[in-house]
């Protein structure tokens, strides 16, 4: 309470205290929120089998804030093997965890990046994932480590090797959607398949395979699938000859 107090000696026409006045006080948290989020790009989308592709990871401080004990996991999946990485300074990067360990990010920094660069192992389409695992406090609009796609903490991007076939045999490869979704469209070379509308497809022709899932758009990510399968046909050698071992007998006909 505000109590007024007169400083002139109390009389009827001037009280000792004049009145009193509820005050209330909120207590305002005036710190500005983290916000960080996480980009993730890759130098080629189709390549093919042990060649190598750049993951770029781009941490970056939306918020303008300071932040500490922040780290990165990008562990790269059975589909790659690593070869390097080039880290920001201060910052370092463990191949056998996948840990990018930040630590401080402060308020004047923009931008922190990490390059890894593997080997595609595997045909097909082979996605790398990247998330803030940690930080000290909340973020804005993420929770770190918590595995939910579509926060701005979790980045993606995929590499596709294709799936080489023979020209001259028939083939059926089989092609998956992520599951889960209410309505699925498959696609080839950008052309609706009719009757293709579950999550899985049986290919039987060569071409670019994509697939949309309910509310998306041809050519967008959807689950982890960023890049069409490529079904290629090449001229497959011919086997090659095999030696038969046989013995020629002389016989004199009477």
């Amino acid at each position: 309470y505000l109590a007024v107090r007169s400083t002139l000696p109390a009389s009827a026409n001037c009280p000792a205290i004049l009145g009193r006045t509820r005050v209330i006080v909120k207590a305002t948290d005036c710190t500005v929120p983290a916000d960080l989020a996480l980009l993730k790009t890759v130098n080629k989308n189709f390549v093919r089998i042990g060649e190598p592709v750049t993951f770029t990871v781009s941490l970056i401080n939306e918020g303008k804030t300071n932040v500490t004990g922040v780290t990165v996991e990008d562990a790269l999946p059975a589909g790659f093997q690593y070869v390097s990485h080039v880290s920001a300074i201060g910052t370092t990067y463990s191949a056998a965890t996948g840990i990018w360990t930040v630590g401080n990010m402060s308020a004047t920094t923009d931008t922190l990046k990490l390059q890894i660069t593997a080997k595609v192992m595997l045909e097909g389409v082979q996605t790398n994932n990247a998330e803030i695992k940690t930080m000290d406090g909340l973020d804005k609009d993420s929770t770190p480590g918590n595995g939910i796609k579509g926060e701005d903490d979790i980045a993606s991007v995929c590499v596709s090797v294709a799936i080489e076939v023979c020209d001259d045999k028939a083939f059926e490869i089989g092609l998956t959607a992520p599951s889960g979704f209410s309505a699925y469209t498959w696609y080839r070379n950008g052309v609706v398949i009719s009757g293709a509308m579950t999550n899985t497809f049986n290919a039987t022709q060569d071409g670019d395979y994509t697939f949309v899932v309910a509310g998306g758009t041809v050519g967008t990510c959807q689950g982890s699938n960023c890049c069409p399968v490529r079904i290629l046909k090449v001229s497959c050698p011919c086997p090659a000859p095999v030696c038969v071992p046989f013995t020629i007998k002389k016989v004199r006909r009477k």
